[in-house]
C-alpha cells in the first residue's frame, strides 16, 4: 500500500476505533498517521481526543497546542486545551482558554459548562452564578450545564432547585456515552443509585440488582483461587509497618519505580513500600529481587490482560490478599506519583478509618466520581469487606470479558455507595482533594501525579 494511501486508511481505522471506545488503539493509529503526515489536523485533534479519554492530558496538551500554532481561534481546540489544563489542575489557564473560546463561538454549552464546574471547584460560588446566568442566556442548555447548574443550586442547599435541574438532565436523550455517564450522575444526585448504575451498565458496570450480592466472601474465595499465585518476597530483616503500594507492569516499574521510590525514601523514612509487579508470560522475576530491601517487599504474578484496563483493576485484588498478609495499613498509588511530604500525618488521621477513597463531588462523568490514583486501606474486616465487594464486582466484568477503562473507579464507587448503605460493617472516610495535585505541589499537597506525561499506551 503506498504512503498517500496507507495514512488515509489508518486514520479511518483509528475513527472506526474511537466509536467502538477502543480508545488506546485508535490513538495508535492517529500518531502512525501522523508520523507519515506531521500536519494532518484531523489526526492531530482525534489524537488528542483519545489521549484525553485514556488520562494523557499532557499529550493533549501537546496535540491542542500543535493545532492552535496553525489557527489560535480554533474554539475546539482551545475548549480541548482547556479541559486538559482543568485536569491537570490549572484552571487559572483553563478559564482563560475558555473565555477566549467564548469570544468565538458564545453558542457552545460544553465551554460554559467547564467555566462553571472551575468556580464550583474553587468554591466560587458568585462566579458560578454569574455564568450560569449567563450560560442559559447565550445557548440551549445541554444535559451537563443542567447537571451542573443542580450541582450549584445544592451546594447553595436549595433542594427544590436542585432536583429541577436534575429531573432536567433525565428528560433529556443521550446522544453519547459521555451523556449517558452525565444522566447517571444526575440519579446519584436523586439519590437514585440502583438507576446510575444501570443506565451506564454497558459497559461499565454490572446491573444495580447484582450490587448487593457483591459482598460475599465465598465469590471472593472462588475468584481468587482462579487467579495466578501470588509470590512473595522480601528481606530477612522486613518488618511489617505501615505501606506505600505501587502496582505495574515491567515497563511501567523501569520507568517509573525508581523515582517513586526515592521521593518516599525522601520524606518518609518510616513506611515500608510494596511493589506488586505484573508480568507477561516468559518473563523471569530476577529483575526484581535487586529492588529489595529491609523496607522493600515485592510480590508478582504472571499476567497479561488482553486489555490493559485488566492492570488497574488487579491492583486492588491483590491489595485485599496483602492486607492480610501484612496485617498493616496501606495507601496505594499510581507508580507514575511523587510523594512531597511526609505522610504521618494521614496515615494517623485515617487510624480510625477502614477506607479512606478520593471522592470528586463536582466531576460530571459517573466514571470520574471516584479517583483510583490514591487509595488507603486499613487491615481490617470492614475493609476487606470493601475491597472483597471491589473484587467481585470486577470479576463478574471480568467473566464477560467487559472491562473497560476506568472500570477501577466505577468498582470504587459501587463499593463506595454500598458502604453509605452499610455505616456498621465499613467506615469509609474522605481523602481531602487537596492531597493530591497535578501541577505544582500547594501547602496541603501530599502527592504529585504525572498523570501521562510519559505514557504509551
Amino acid at each position: 500500500m503506498s504512503l498517500d494511501v496507507e495514512p488515509k486508511k489508518l486514520f479511518h481505522l483509528g475513527l472506526n476505533a474511537m466509536q467502538e471506545n477502543r480508545f488506546a488503539e485508535a490513538l495508535k493509529n492517529f500518531e502512525t498517521v501522523l508520523a507519515a503526515e506531521p500536519y494532518n489536523l484531523g489526526a492531530i485533534g482525534n489524537a488528542g481526543s483519545c489521549a484525553f479519554t485514556l488520562g494523557d492530558f499532557k499529550k493533549t496538551i501537546s496535540m491542542m497546542d500543535r493545532i492552535l500554532e496553525k489557527n489560535s481561534h480554533d474554539w475546539k481546540a482551545l475548549v480541548m486545551r482547556a479541559q486538559a489544563a482543568e485536569k491537570t489542575g490549572d484552571l487559572e489557564l483553563a478559564t482563560q482558554l475558555i473565555k477566549e473560546a467564548l469570544v468565538v463561538n458564545p453558542k457552545e454549552p460544553k465551554m460554559w459548562s467547564l467555566l462553571v464546574k472551575i468556580h464550583l471547584t474553587q468554591k466560587n460560588l458568585a462566579a458560578a452564578q454569574i455564568e450560569i446566568k449567563s450560560a442559559f442566556e447565550n445557548c440551549a442548555p445541554n444535559s451537563e450545564l443542567n447537571l451542573l447548574a443542580g450541582l450549584y443550586c445544592r451546594t447553595r442547599k436549595d433542594a427544590a432547585q436542585a432536583i429541577k435541574f436534575f429531573n432536567e438532565v433525565l428528560n433529556q436523550s443521550p446522544k453519547s456515552a459521555e451523556e449517558l455517564r452525565i444522566k447517571a450522575v444526575a440519579h446519584l444526585r436523586l439519590d437514585q443509585w440502583n438507576l446510575a448504575f444501570d443506565t451506564c451498565s454497558k459497559p461499565a458496570s454490572p446491573p444495580s440488582s447484582l450490587h448487593d450480592g457483591f459482598d460475599s466472601q465465598a465469590l471472593v474465595k472462588e475468584y481468587l483461587k482462579s487467579l495466578p499465585n501470588l509470590q512473595f518476597m522480601s528481606s530477612k530483616e522486613f518488618t511489617p509497618r505501615r505501606t506505600v503500594m505501587f502496582s505495574a507492569d515491567d515497563v511501567y516499574i523501569e520507568r517509573f519505580f525508581t523515582s517513586a521510590l526515592k521521593t518516599i525514601n525522601e520524606s518518609n523514612s518510616d513506611c515500608n513500600i510494596h511493589l506488586h509487579a505484573m508480568l507477561p508470560p516468559g518473563k523471569a522475576p530476577d529483575f526484581l529481587k535487586r529492588l529489595i530491601t529491609n523496607r522493600v517487599s515485592i510480590s508478582y504474578e504472571t499476567y497479561k490482560p488482553s486489555d490493559k484496563t485488566g492492570y488497574t483493576t488487579r491492583r486492588f485484588v491483590r491489595m485485599f490478599q496483602l492486607l492480610k498478609h501484612l496485617k498493616q495499613p496501606i495507601l496505594c498509588l499510581d507508580i507514575d506519583s511523587k510523594i512531597v511530604k511526609s505522610l504521618d500525618h494521614f496515615f494517623n488521621n485515617f487510624i480510625q478509618a477502614d477506607i479512606g477513597i478520593y471522592r470528586r463531588e463536582m466531576e460530571t462523568v459517573v466514571n470520574q466520581l471516584r479517583c483510583a490514583g490514591m487509595f488507603y486501606a486499613s487491615p481490617t474486616p470492614g475493609a476487606l469487606r470493601f475491597l472483597g465487594f471491589f473484587t467481585n464486582y470486577v470479576s463478574y466484568l471480568e467473566k464477560w470479558n467487559n472491562l473497560d477503562w476506568f472500570v477501577d473507579q466505577m468498582a470504587l464507587l459501587s463499593a463506595d455507595l454500598w458502604s453509605s448503605r452499610m455505616p456498621e460493617i465499613v467506615n469509609v472516610k474522605a481523602i481531602a482533594n487537596e492531597t493530591m495535585s497535578w501541577t505544582i505541589p500547594q501547602q496541603e499537597t501530599l502527592i504529585l501525579t504525572l498523570k501521562g506525561g510519559q505514557k504509551n499506551f
